[in-house]
């Protein structure tokens, strides 16, 4: 019958679309199969579920047998109404989607009109609804001579030039299936002559002619000879130009030559970022052999393997990296040691050529070793002399930043060298936002390699970094569309994005994108682009057939700069480069699920298998599954992905254990460590008592647990440092509960997330730490502490975020006498989500100024800081304790250039060096008394909290009572910096400070000197001053703690409950909070 033709023509189409075997096709039978229903007016349809059945490679006329087969046992059924069919499946229901079937074939014949009683019946019509019913609608109408195929979709999935094609590729399958009923359905013919040469010959890629089969140190000592003066390299202020680095490496090319290398001859490279590692690639080249490049950071086994897998004979390696190498028979050169003086610097005769292997990189393997990439000399010339990938000649510079067993460092290294152009290498390990906006723009560098990651992360923390490039180009895995329009949101019109796509076997770039500012609205993806020159590609099915426009299939890859294959794997290389069945030579099998766009543009779809990419890293889960099997207590591993907004892509480690208590994470953390690089390490590790199984035997990922990213320690942080620190972790990380003992890399984290830390720190804290201080103390506990040793030095900033977000003018705190902030957060946290509060903390003026600052050095250094986030007033400034000496000549300072100072606050802080006679010393008594009611709750909450604290402080208060009677009250009337005269109370009679770190201590001091020699003017503004309720009698003078004396305006005097320390404390913040805030509403209505 017709219908079952055009069924299975159907099934054949949509399996060939979709790359399955196995699919489900909704068709309508008519349900008048009952007598109760004949003479029943309406429509009485019901769909039927066919399901279809391609596994085989059967021929058309054998699936033609099939599907008749399926459809009339389908019609036995066909009173079973599709409701109870769903029910009885038990299938997740989604208002979205059609349940069990996504498209509805049926066939419609058309009757002519006829006369019945009189009357006149015409052939019933189809209403238009203008909706679709399904997500797609089959109907082939049968006319006289002729057939109509009327598609309805639902246009939020389809567009109409996509359904112009199906019915293109109907017709071509009709016609080929007539003609070849035999030939099996993966055969027929979808694509017509135009579209097939189209997406064979236009769109495949072009073949310009380049000097293919020159060798790369021919090439590059061409460019040194047209210009020897110019910069090649650039390293931290120094330079080096061709004629010099031409001259050494063909030293040392000699001194490789002697030992033995030649052409093909694998040498291993493991140097960072410096001219000598520069100069040793070239002479490896220039020797005739290829580099192995090593990451120092590797683990030794995995480094053994390598040197092992590879035959290096000969090693080069930096003199601090040596150690860290395992034993290996080659022979080992220290760079630094060589002597090299006594051989000639002039050019060798050429050693190699265009086909001879220019490095060998490994990547992640399945099997559980990775395996070695054999790249020629000729696919590094194609990429840097012939593509058009990003504009290359003698005129840009570019940075390398990318490690040399990466293989962007091929197009950052010869993308320089092949061009005369000037390469900065980029002096750290992981770059900073800021740092590589300071050596982006010191260096005037033009053209930049990111990974997505790491463009993500930068786009995200600091977009201006890449203001000044030419171009940026990205990739490694696929680009988010939302960051691609940050960036381009930020970036001026003259900063080209490209996104850049290629497998390590097709060396570096297979495509390339030039990314318009105006992307489509509603984009869900960036295009991959165009293949770039000298190569090819093809979009084939499982079968090596070409898919039509629109339609997924795996992208195979060709040309020039196709690897020769994996070194000593040929059964990896028959799975992976297979016969070209288009032309000459072979193609790569990419695993990357690709679709042409109708522009002629490819579109990243995701990948055939397991292999993932994660911060530009190909990685095979399998290799890392395979070593966890292989420890002693796991019986079984499985690896997976997963993904969350806040950190991106994770590894997930699933594992059954052997018999006995299944081992910590820790342990298997460490035991993979040793033999995985970084990269590869899972972010957490779930035990299962068994794996869950499909019935196709393979892991049924979607019955695997959620894995949970928590605080390992189950403590809680200790202090508001490490209380802000753990906010900062649980951003970065994504997880929750973080504990003073819980380690950064142990929960996840890694080289960009630890940048991001970088970050977040700078901003919360004003503190600039070093990403490797961060590796070096991956705890919370340890960060914290380098925090607290970080306050008031060099290092750390003044401006602190407490609570950065809001519309309002900020406010700025001055820290107290210790120099931190923290202590004000709770204040800052309770004013409200629409209300900035800045800290203030310790700097190290004395080391800026050579001398001992005084309170008007801090003022004026305070106010450069605020400028920078208000640049113009009202200004809202005040401190607590030294704090508010020190805010209250930033405010004298401000009025007296002019700026308005909205309100002034001091929290619980005292005139200076006024203290002159006896009524002030009776004033203090008299509010002393007043606090007096106070003091038993005061003192009874402190033993509660901290005992030994309370009776720190009582033996301080002690020491400062004998201070002051017999010192009288003395204060030195010396110059700001000079040193307290004798019998001036020293800082440590004042406040207790014995169980403060020493860096505190310090700070302190300073402050306090700063303090004995201010002597402050008057000043015409109000004063509101937070006085806590309960206070030593030698602490202020009087109610208004002596501020009447200078404040013109007059003291608006606020009591809240605490003491001088707890007054920032829960639960007294509560109230200092409340009547912050009315103070502050006032003083802006007022304003």
């Amino acid at each position: 019958r017709q219908c079952h033709q055009l069924l299975a023509l159907t099934q054949t189409l949509l399996a060939r679309y979709a790359g399955v075997q196995d699919l489900v096709v909704g068709t309508p039978l008519s349900a008048r199969g009952q007598p109760e229903t004949e003479r029943m007016l309406g429509l009485f349809l019901n769909v039927v579920a066919i399901r279809a059945d391609l596994a085989g490679a059967p021929s058309f006329r054998e699936l033609l047998g099939r599907t008749r087969e399926r459809v009339l046992r389908a019609h036995a059924y066909g009173d079973f109404p599709f409701e109870q069919l769903v029910e009885a499946l038990e299938v997740a229901r989604d208002p979205a989607v059609t349940p069990v079937y996504q498209v509805l074939f049926s066939l419609r014949r058309t009757s002519a009109a006829r006369a019945s009683a009189g009357l006149v019946l015409e052939p019933a019509q189809e209403l238009d609804t203008a909706s679709a019913k399904t997500d797609l609608a089959i109907t082939i109408e049968e006319r006289a001579g002729d057939w109509l195929l009327d598609l309805s979709f639902a246009a939020e999935l389809f567009d109409a030039a996509t359904l112009e094609r199906f019915g293109e590729h109907f017709e071509n399958l009709l016609r080929s299936a007539l003609a070849e009923p035999a030939r099996p359905v993966w055969e027929l013919e979808l694509l017509g002559p135009a579209e097939r040469a189209r997406v064979l010959e236009e769109w495949s890629g072009a073949a310009p002619s380049y000097p293919r089969d020159l060798s790369l140190a021919v090439l590059f000592e061409r460019v040194a000879a047209r210009h020897p003066a110019s910069p090649a390299l650039v390293l931290r202020g120094e330079t080096l130009a061709y004629r010099e680095l031409n001259a050494r490496a063909n030293r040392l090319a000699r001194k490789l030559v002697s030992l033995g290398v030649g052409r093909d001859a694998r040498v291993g490279l493991c140097a960072e970022r410096s001219f000598e590692m520069i100069v040793a690639l070239l002479a490896i080249v220039k020797a005739g052999g290829a580099y192995v490049p090593l990451d120092p950071a590797y683990p030794r086994e995995r480094l053994a393997f390598m040197l092992e897998d590879a035959g290096v004979e000969v090693l080069l390696v930096d003199a601090r990296l040596a150690d860290g190498l395992p034993a290996t028979r080659a022979q080992r050169l220290v760079l630094e040691e060589l002597e090299l003086a006594g051989y000639p610097d002039d050019d060798l005769p050429a050693r190699s050529g265009g086909g001879d292997l220019a490095y060998v990189m490994y990547t992640s393997g399945s099997t559980g070793r990775p395996k070695g990439v054999q790249i020629p000399q000729r696919a590094i010339s194609r990429l840097v002399l012939s593509a058009d990938c990003a504009r290359l000649d003698r005129t840009r510079t570019l940075l390398a930043l990318a490690p040399i067993s990466f293989d962007a460092s091929t197009l950052e290294l010869w993308g320089a060298l092949l061009h005369g152009a000037k390469l900065v290498l980029y002096p750290e390990h992981v770059p900073t936002a800021a740092e590589l906006e300071r050596v982006l723009k010191e260096n005037g560098v033009t053209t930049l390699w990111l990974t997505a990651a790491l463009f993500n992360a930068i786009v995200d923390e600091r977009p201006q970094a890449l203001s000044g490039l030419s171009e940026c180009l990205t990739g490694g895995e696929a680009l988010s569309v939302a960051h691609v329009r940050r960036a381009h949101a930020h970036l001026p019109p003259s900063v080209q994005l490209i996104n850049g796509y290629g497998p390590t076997e097709n060396t570096t770039f297979t495509c390339c994108y030039r990314i318009p500012r105006e992307l489509p609205d509603g984009a869900g993806s960036i295009p991959i682009g165009r293949p770039i020159a000298n190569t090819k590609v093809y979009v084939l099915d499982a079968r090596l057939r070409p898919v039509p426009i629109g339609v997924p299939g795996e992208l195979l890859t060709g040309g020039d700069g196709l690897a020769r294959g994996y070194l000593g794997r040929p059964e990896l290389d028959a799975e992976r480069f297979v016969a070209n069945p288009f032309g000459a030579g072979k193609l790569y099998r990419t695993g990357d699920r690709v679709r042409w766009l109708a522009s002629g543009q490819l579109e990243f779809l995701g990948r055939t298998d397991d292999q993932v990419k994660i911060r530009g890293h190909r990685i095979e889960p399998g290799e890392i599954a395979t070593l966890l099997g292989a420890h002693a207590r796991v019986r079984k591993a499985f690896v997976a992905v997963h993904e969350s907004p806040e950190v991106g892509k994770q590894l997930v480690a699933y594992f059954e254990a052997q018999d006995g208590p299944p081992p910590e994470p820790r342990e298997l953390a460490a035991w993979l460590t040793e033999r995985l690089p970084e990269y590869m390490l899972p972010a957490t590790f779930v035990h299962v008592e068994a794996l869950p199984m499909n019935p196709n035997g393979k892991v049924d990922r979607k019955r695997l647990p959620e894995p949970s990213f928590e605080s390992r320690s189950g403590q809680r942080p200790r202090n508001e440092m490490e209380n802000l620190l753990a906010t900062l972790w649980e951003q970065v990380l994504g997880v929750e509960g973080v504990g003073p003992q819980d380690d950064f890399f142990e929960l996840g984290g890694h080289s960009l997330l630890a940048v991001k830390l970088v970050q977040a720190i700078r901003d919360a804290f004003g503190q600039e730490l070093e990403l490797a201080a961060l590796v070096s103390a991956p705890t919370l506990a340890a960060q914290a502490e380098l925090l607290h040793l970080g306050i008031g030095s060099q290092r750390s900033g003044a401006l602190v975020k407490l609570q950065p977000k809001g519309s309002q003018p900020p406010i700025f705190c001055v820290c107290s006498l210790g120099g931190t902030v923290l202590n004000q957060r709770p204040l800052a946290l309770r004013l409200g989500s629409d209300q900035p509060f800045f800290g203030l903390q310790a700097i190290d003026l004395e080391a800026q100024l050579g001398r001992q600052a005084s309170i008007a050095d801090y003022a004026r250094a305070y106010i450069e800081a605020m400028k920078k986030v208000a640049p113009r007033g009202p200004y809202v400034v005040g401190g607590h304790s030294f704090g508010g000496i020190v805010s209250f000549e930033i405010a004298q300072q401000l009025t007296s250039r002019g700026d308005e100072v909205a309100m002034l606050f001091i929290l619980d802080s005292s005139l200076p060096n006024l203290d002159k006679g006896a009524l002030d010393r009776l004033a203090c008594a008299f509010a002393f008394v007043r606090g007096l009611p106070y003091l038993p709750g005061e003192a009874l909450s402190q033993l509660r909290r901290d005992p030994e604290r309370l009776a720190r402080a009582l033996r301080q208060k002690l020491r400062f009572v004998a201070g002051r009677t017999i010192g009288a009250g003395t204060r030195p009337e010396a110059a700001p910096e000079a040193q307290p005269e004798p019998g001036a109370l020293g800082v440590r009679d004042v406040v207790e400070m014995s169980h403060w770190p020493e860096n505190n201590r310090r700070i302190a001091e300073r402050h306090w000197r700063a303090v004995l020699g201010y002597h402050p003017e008057a000043y015409p503004g109000r004063i509101t001053l937070f006085r806590s309720r309960f206070q030593s009698p030698f602490l202020g003078l009087g109610n208004m703690m002596g501020w009447d004396r200078v404040a013109l305006g007059g003291v608006d005097v606020v009591r809240v409950p605490g003491g001088h320390l707890t007054v920032l404390q829960p639960p007294n913040v509560d109230v200092l909070a409340r009547y912050f805030r009315e103070r502050l509403a006032q003083k802006r209505r007022a304003a």
